[in-house]
């Protein structure tokens, strides 16, 4: 004897399945920055551009920075707040490797505020070493909830 599921269940497992995005979704969208660092005592702020239209430039500010030199790469994690005027901002979490070529890693943004906030994000980063610092250019998605 042949046993079949009855008819609505049969559609149900056949039928696909449409699920809603919740109403705070938000749009997916490529985004870029590029941070320059000096390396001095004082740790003073850096200079960045984005191409988030709340955020052209930046004052950027480490919130909390560790480096462990290992040979012949290190490690760098930090936080860096991207401060773009206004009360309006979002903070980043790091991890990198680096030498004397720069560095790569991935970033991921755990705070935004003022008009972004609600920002969400992450992606990859690869440092280029300069006179004294290093220009940070991430790369990766965000999404405005």
């Amino acid at each position: 004897m042949r046993r079949t599921l009855p008819a609505v269940l049969t559609a149900a497992f056949l039928t696909p399945l449409l699920v809603a995005a919740p109403g705070d979704a938000g749009q997916r969208s490529p985004v870029t920055f590029d941070d320059t660092r000096v390396f001095a005592e004082d740790n003073p702020p850096g200079d960045a551009t984005t191409s988030l239209a709340e955020c052209a430039t930046a004052v950027t500010v480490d919130r909390r920075a560790k480096g462990l030199e290992l040979r012949p790469r290190g490690v760098f994690i930090g936080i860096r707040d991207f401060q773009c005027g206004g009360g309006t901002g979002f903070v980043v979490r790091l991890t990198a490797t680096f030498g004397e070529g720069g560095s790569s890693g991935t970033w991921s943004i755990v705070d935004s505020y003022g008009d972004l906030s609600g920002l969400s994000g992450s992606g990859t980063l690869v440092g280029e070493p300069i006179d004294g610092g290093i220009i940070d250019h991430y790369s990766g998605w965000v999404t405005m909830h």
